[in-house]
């Protein structure tokens, strides 16, 4: 993948990121943090029809700080390569709290972290989505934690 189609990836990704987050602000709750975006292939093409993996990393102070929520989650993208997902029901990887109910957001700032294994057209058996992690960047969460902390 070449270095301007990853960056073009990643810039798209994040956009989409932070106009969802805004939307979704109201409807917050601790059941979790809705995410949609569009998965693309090397090419950046939407990935239709297909199995992926996403990595979530919650951290905390800056892009580099503390993991406070890491999760897997697997999906299907749809005919447009559009896939959704819920941060704080995924499968917990690690990080320092046992859940998103258990952040303390008053703590920021927060930021989210994202990488996408997308699965293979025409399958492989040797695929193993933990070595194909592709990193679309950190962002920050904006006052999305803010909601979830004032419902305390």
């Amino acid at each position: 993948m070449s270095h301007k189609i990853l960056t073009i990836l990643k810039t798209s990704l994040v956009v989409f990121v932070l106009s969802l987050i805004c939307n979704q602000l109201v409807a917050q709750s601790t059941n979790g943090i809705f995410f949609q975006a569009v998965a693309r292939d090397n090419f950046s093409n939407p990935a239709k029809d297909r199995k992926i993996y996403v990595q979530s990393s919650i951290i905390q102070t800056s892009p580099t700080g503390t993991k406070v929520l890491t999760e897997v989650h697997q999906a299907n993208t749809d005919a447009t390569g559009v896939f959704s997902i819920s941060l704080g029901n995924g499968v917990r990887i690690g990080g320092t709290s046992a859940s998103l109910a258990t952040i303390d957001w008053s703590k920021g700032p927060f930021y989210l972290s994202l990488k996408i294994s997308i699965t293979p057209v025409g399958g492989n058996n040797d695929w193993d989505y933990t070595k194909e992690w592709v990193d679309m960047g950190t962002t920050s969460f904006g006052a999305v934690p803010f909601a979830l902390y004032s419902a305390s």
